[in-house]
């Protein structure tokens, strides 16, 4: 009854929710090496420890389920294919590293993938209007040091 519950549900669930986190990290990663976040390497870690868990969920279903019993049946490709045909290896694509100190002031406004401030264009404005109540995110991320921002109210904001 325990190896029918963890191939049917508890297996499935844990393996779906591993690789669901561990395509968001890996994009989030991505983006943020883009934009040049000192917080690149914490996402790159984690995408590792993702893929380490990944392994290991697939190693205890081989190994450990049935005693052995189904050997091998986890080890098709999973992560990283494009086509139908197995690869004979699994890849999530390369995390991103910045180097220590090269972490940029920034501010990613909802909509950009470009930071502002550490480039010079114009930022995207999102739309308000007191009928709809919308919401949106401005995500102020921090090199080394600390920044002083003023918002719009003119009440001063310390990030450190």
């Amino acid at each position: 009854m325990r190896d029918a519950f963890f191939e049917l549900v508890l297996y499935p669930t844990k393996a779906s929710a591993l690789v669901n986190e561990l395509y968001v990290t890996a994009g989030r990663n991505r983006l943020y090496a883009v934009q040049g976040r000192a917080s690149t390497n914490d996402l790159a870690a984690k995408v590792s420890r993702s893929l380490s868990s990944d392994a290991e969920l697939s190693a205890s279903y081989n190994h450990a389920l049935a005693h052995g019993k189904w050997n091998h049946m986890m080890d098709q490709t999973h992560l990283g294919y494009t086509f139908w045909i197995s690869r004979l290896s699994m890849s999530c694509q390369q995390s991103n590293k910045c180097k220590s100190g090269e972490g940029r002031h920034g501010i990613a406004i909802e909509g950009s993938a470009m930071p502002w401030l550490t480039t010079f264009h114009e930022p995207p404005s999102p739309d308000f209007d007191v009928f709809n109540r919308q919401s949106h995110f401005v995500d102020v991320f921090i090199g080394e040091g600390s920044v002083r921002v003023l918002c719009h109210d003119g009440c001063p904001m310390d990030f450190r």
